[in-house]
């Protein structure tokens, strides 16, 4: 993987992390627990979905998965061209019962806490709420949805209006809450 494929997945899960921290402290007091899901988000962000995307073929996935009781699940799923791979898309959902109980909350801690400095603003007509954050080198699309948090990490030269046209896409085939 390239350095720009790794810096996209690292800030992609730097995002979940504090994203998780963001999102968990709304005020609500309800315990979380994992509900069932794949383990997998290359079953949202598939091959054919990234290459459509990025224009042409693309490298073999890195993806993970983990659920933990308590703390519910976060997935992720990344590509790069396998003509350039300074172009890449990564997806990440995290689910966790109850953190779509305050979203003002959530998306005032997207940001103070994920992107301070950083510029960012609201898009509508997408989620229950969706933040374009501008960091150095890259593009990211955080949608808020009932118990989901969706990150979409594309390069710096995507635009806010190709990300949320995937990021619907991928909303369309998220695993169901059950």
């Amino acid at each position: 993987m390239t350095q720009l494929g790794r810096a996209c997945l690292a800030a992609l899960l730097v995002g979940a992390i504090v994203t998780l921290a963001a999102c968990s402290g709304g005020g609500s007091d309800k315990k979380a627990s994992a509900p069932d899901a794949p383990t997998d988000a290359c079953g949202m962000l598939t091959r054919t979905r990234a290459e459509a995307f990025l224009g042409g073929p693309v490298a073999e996935p890195r993806t993970s998965g983990s659920t933990t009781a308590g703390s519910g699940l976060v997935l992720t799923c990344s590509y790069v061209l396998a003509s350039d791979a300074t172009k890449a898309v990564a997806v990440l959902l995290r689910r966790q019962k109850g953190q779509g109980d305050d979203l003002g909350a959530a998306m005032q801690g997207l940001k103070k806490l994920t992107y301070p400095g950083v510029n960012t603003r609201e898009v509508s007509g997408i989620g229950e709420r969706a933040l374009w954050a501008e960091p150095p080198g890259l593009r990211q699309l955080t949608v808020l949805v009932d118990d989901d948090v969706l990150v979409v990490s594309v390069g710096p030269d995507v635009t806010v209006d190709a990300t949320t046209a995937l990021a619907r896409e991928l909303l369309r085939d998220r695993p169901p809450v059950t």
